[in-house]
């Protein structure tokens, strides 16, 4: 269920329609959630919550582990190389982050990768951090366009040896705490 040479290849994504989820791939049959390949809810109260951050502002969440030292770093980085402000972001540990997993169709305790979420889709490991890059300043959008045609089993390969010891090699914090106001209205609460 790969695109051989496509630049927008939606391995990891799903796109959400009223009472059903599809793939980009195969537009007329649901999609069965897989590692790569999310899934999302019916529209239901659960859902409609975590619909909520998207009530008013459209812009994707970003979903990071909000005691990983790595994470911060990550989150830092693309404040910084945002100037058009394109993202917000919210803890995996979050209630937010817990409601989008949900709606993504991952357990609410998974904070085993990042999560990109937008209106009506998903995208985890490589996937996500290629397609925030391209929402960055330059170079970062031309770099994703080099690496994007990477078979996805490679770039999560190098995603999951680096998440799977984040915590050993670049420490822990105790909570999750946001450190710079400045970009207090890009984290959703």
């Amino acid at each position: 269920m790969q695109a051989a040479s496509s630049f927008s290849r939606p391995s990891g994504s799903v796109h959400c329609g009223p009472g059903s989820c599809r793939s980009q791939f195969t537009q007329k049959r649901p999609v069965l959630a897989t590692r790569k390949t999310l899934s999302c809810t019916n529209r239901t109260a659960a859902s409609s919550s975590a619909s909520a951050p998207f009530a008013t502002d459209k812009r994707p969440i970003i979903l990071f582990d909000g005691v990983c030292n790595l994470c911060h770093g990550g989150v830092d980085f693309a404040l910084k190389n945002d100037s058009k402000a394109n993202l917000r972001f919210a803890a995996l540990q979050s209630d937010t982050g817990k409601r989008l997993l949900q709606r993504c169709g991952r357990r609410p305790d998974d904070i085993s990768s990042i999560v990109l979420v937008e209106q009506n889709a998903c995208y985890i490991k490589s996937e996500a951090i290629l397609r925030i890059a391209k929402r960055l300043s330059a170079p970062y959008p031309a770099l994703a366009q080099v690496l994007f045609p990477l078979p996805g089993f490679f770039r999560d390969l190098v995603y999951d040896r680096i998440a799977d010891s984040r915590y050993n090699i670049f420490g822990k914090k105790d909570m999750c705490q946001l450190t710079n106001e400045d970009y207090a209205d890009r984290f959703v609460v």
